[in-house]
């Protein structure tokens, strides 16, 4: 196995943008249906997801593992950013 290696800010903040449209765009597919421009969106937020994780990974587990860790990661910074912003009051 190699190195972890630390993250650009672009592929974390890509990370945190697809977690959170992602997110967004199934509560709407939920309560609203289904949509075209919705499932589009949500096909993208996906694409965003996948692309730095299959990029990286040497391996089919390591892009499925990849896949998991960049939404988690980008759900992690969404909520780093509301906790900077509450602990700035």
């Amino acid at each position: 196995m190699s190195e972890k290696k630390e993250k650009s800010i672009g592929v974390k903040a890509l990370a945190s943008v697809s977690s959170l449209t992602l997110i967004v765009c199934v509560v709407i597919l939920l309560v609203a249906g289904t949509n075209l421009f919705t499932g589009l969106v949500a096909v993208a937020a996906f694409g965003g997801l996948t692309a730095p994780a299959v990029m990286t990974g040497d391996t089919l587990a390591e892009c499925v593992s990849g896949v998991f860790e960049m939404f988690m990661e980008g759900i992690s910074t969404i909520f780093e950013a509301i906790a900077s912003i509450f602990s700035s009051f």
